[in-house]
């Protein structure tokens, strides 16, 4: 029993088990694509990414990369010296993932070591069906012993056949499934294999598996995707693109049983849990060899896999993508919902393909500018940011520079109608990305808090309003399309195409009772007056430009008042920066309230040392050590006087800058005759000095390169600066306002 929301997520996850910590870049912006055929695509993608100044950290390489679908192989004849290019990517901050999918190909045009030992060691799932309910003397029950029932084409009525070119069916052998990726539109090839399956039911099969990406992450791989999981199977060869419903698989769902064989269909999703628990475990057990770069070591960073379609527990083990969807409006909507309702099962880090995969139809060969606007500008607060396609014919492009560069390249410079629409993508999407990196350290903490108590990243309003009856009642519509990042960002995307219905552009925003709400304005401009809890807004202007004064209110976002949000500078990846030798210091942002508090987690972001000790007890990683900085930020203002404190509760943990800044947001309402809206700043009780004389860019730059605690005023914007060097566990300052 839970008295709030809250409250009861955090009982769920306490008996299903909470997510294990992800690497800090898996949170940053990633690109995939299913037709990315050869090593020159991939350094294409990357290095275009670099020249506009997009940033990107993840980099995902379908099974184009595969020798003849051989799952755990790379064709080093399209993908030439692959330890070399995954080394060249990763200089650049990219790291790389590839699909892996349960399939072991049984085309043998070659010799496959994973497919001969799997057969060697009796490993795959073997053809055996139930038909214990059945009268095999009966021709119908026998036919429909074999037969599969499947939607096919989808949306049409259930039809029965059976395939079995092989006469495999309930011989004992291992079961021959297929994958099919469609058929290649421009050869006319199909695309995919039949193959066999990995018990995975079985402890000794699981340690196999996870043995079999030793060459993959010596090469250079760092993350799994994890991809058919369930397993997705061509029709004409399971039910419902499954494994056959009768089909014996091994059970081993109930702990303190001996495993058993039971019908596929009655532990359907069991096999993708035990798929991502094989694979996290075989990567935290991994070793590297001598053909890599690290010879005798043993892996210590921590796991990055998404999968997808899986049973609860498994985000246990990785992050959930939600399959293949197209380019619609309907899925940007559902992109939204699914990411609520999923946090709130434990799923730390979860999402759909940033603008659609598929086409929504034949003639659609690029998501439309508006849609994928919207998306990315959408995605950029979800968890799970990766923009992914299929070209094979089907799209052209999805890459964000290529919404006038492809139209440069094969239509002489002509753009299709809306024009505006098509040269806004570059810089609408190019904020939102720039916005999310500034914006990570919320989103990391989020994902460190969450192992401790299963709250999600993403989260509907009830979950931290609950207090506010209005959202289970009148204002219950707006569950679907505002959402929180955190505690106190509120996100209102706009999901719907421009239209007359909605003013081109216009949409309506409630925002939670019980609080005041400022709208985020970036730093760029003072803040206007604080909104009073419980009130709709009407009309809010969502409309596209490219106009760089209106990109920021694309999608309407709104702080809570006493908020506490820490930023930081922009880099090209995750730990750019200090890669570089340099410093990326973090920035508290402090609104206008009565008071506030906000938790920090300060760790190297890559490492399973810094895993918390206490969250580790759901898989017994003897490398988790709690070498973090916990820091609790609070402030509140009584009179004229605001106090803010910054105290360590855990303290295992030195980062590599030793300063950190505060910004003082100040309200509309406050005024003064004096030049500053604050009289003085204490540290521990010694006043700091104020950087005065030129203009607020100039007063700036001297604020960073000040070697002693200082601030300054920003008439421009209203707010003042602090910086302040992180010497002490506790920090006390005192700001005294003019009255």
């Amino acid at each position: 029993m839970a008295d709030t929301p809250a409250e009861l997520i955090n009982s769920f996850t306490e008996i299903v088990g909470r997510s294990r910590l992800k690497p800090r870049w898996a949170l940053g912006y990633h690109q995939g694509c299913y037709g990315y055929e050869d090593r020159g695509a991939l350094e294409w993608t990357v290095r275009k990414h670099r020249e506009y100044q997009i940033p990107l950290d993840g980099l995902h390489v379908d099974v184009d990369v595969q020798d003849n679908y051989h799952t755990f192989t790379i064709n080093t004849g399209r993908f030439p010296d692959p330890k070399g290019m995954f080394a060249n990517l990763k200089a650049q901050g990219v790291k790389c993932s590839t699909n892996i999918t349960p399939i072991i190909s049984s085309n043998q045009k070659s010799y496959y070591k994973t497919y001969s030992e799997g057969v060697e060691k009796g490993y795959f799932v073997k053809d055996q069906r139930f038909f214990g309910d059945l009268n095999l003397n009966n021709p119908e029950d026998l036919n429909k012993g074999y037969s599969y029932q499947n939607y096919d084409p989808p949306g049409q009525e259930s039809v029965f056949f059976a395939h079995d070119p092989e006469h495999n069916a309930n011989t004992g052998n291992p079961y021959i499934g297929e994958v099919y990726y469609g058929n290649d539109r421009l050869t006319g090839q199909e695309m995919g294999t039949p193959g066999h399956y990995p018990d995975l039911g079985r402890q000794e099969v699981r340690d196999w598996w996870g043995k079999q990406y030793q060459y993959l992450f010596d090469m250079g791989l760092e993350m799994v995707w994890q991809d058919m999981t369930t397993p997705a199977i061509r029709s004409r060869r399971g039910d419902m693109r499954g494994f056959p419903f009768r089909l014996l698989v091994t059970d081993d769902s109930i702990v303190g049983e001996e495993p058993k064989l039971t019908p596929a269909i009655k532990v359907w999703n069991l096999y993708s849990y035990n798929l991502h628990k094989a694979t996290y475990y075989g990567l935290n057990q991994l070793v590297y060899s001598e053909q890599s770069d690290k010879p005798g070591q043993r892996r210590k960073d921590r796991n990055f896999i998404v999968g997808r379609g899986s049973f609860t527990g498994a985000h246990r083990f990785a992050a959930l993508w939600t399959g293949d969807n197209s380019s619609t409006w309907d899925f940007l909507k559902i992109n939204v919902s699914q990411v609520m309702s999923l946090g709130m099962t434990g799923v730390t880090i979860c999402g759909q393909d940033i603008g659609g995969f598929e086409q929504e139809n034949d003639e659609q060969h690029w998501v439309g500018p508006e849609l994928f606007i919207r998306w990315v500008a959408a995605g950029a607060f979800l968890p799970w940011f990766r923009n992914h396609y299929m070209r094979k014919g089907r799209k052209e492009f999805q890459e964000i520079f290529m919404y006038e560069e492809w139209f440069n390249q094969h239509q002489g410079g002509h753009l299709p109608e809306p024009q505006d629409f098509y040269r806004a993508v570059l810089p609408a999407c190019k904020y939102y990305i720039e916005l999310r990196y500034r914006l990570l350290q919320v989103f990391y903490d989020a994902m460190f808090e969450n192992t401790f108590d299963g709250l999600p990243i993403c989260r509907p309003m009830f979950l931290n309003d609950s207090q506010d009856k209005a959202l289970y009642n009148d204002k219950i519509a707006f569950l679907d399309d505002q959402f929180f990042v955190r505690h106190d960002i509120l996100v209102a995307p706009l999901l719907d195409p421009q239209s007359a219905q909605n003013g081109y552009g216009k949409r309506d925003i409630y925002l939670p009772a019980g609080s005041n709400w400022y709208s985020f304005k970036d730093n760029k401009q003072p803040l206007d007056a604080a909104v009073d809890g419980g009130t709709t807004i009407r009309g809010f202007d969502a409309s596209l430009s490219s106009d760089p004064r209106h990109i920021p209110f694309i999608v309407p976002i709104f702080i809570r008042a006493g908020a506490i949000v820490p930023t930081v500078e922009v880099e090209q990846y995750v730990g750019e920066r200090n890669s570089k030798g340099l410093l990326n210091p973090i920035t508290l942002n402090i609104y206008p309230g009565e008071s506030g508090q906000y938790t920090m987690y300060l760790d190297d972001g890559v490492s399973r040392a810094s895993e918390p000790k206490e969250s580790a007890i759901y898989d017994n990683d003897e490398l988790a050590n709690s070498e973090y900085r916990e820091v609790l930020i609070t402030h509140s203002q009584t009179g004229s006087t605001r106090q803010i404190t910054v105290e360590r509760k855990h303290d295992n943990y030195q980062p590599k800058e030793d300063f950190f800044f505060v910004a003082i947001l100040h309200d509309s309402s406050e005024t003064t005759e004096n030049s500053s809206l604050l009289k003085k700043l204490t540290i521990d009780g010694q006043e700091i000095g104020l950087i005065t004389g030129g203009d607020p860019g100039e007063r700036a730059y001297q604020l960073s390169g000040s070697a002693k605690n200082a601030w300054y005023y920003n008439e421009n914007i209203r707010i003042s600066f602090v910086k302040v060097f992180d010497n002490s566990p506790s920090l006390k300052i005192q700001a005294e306002y003019n009255v």
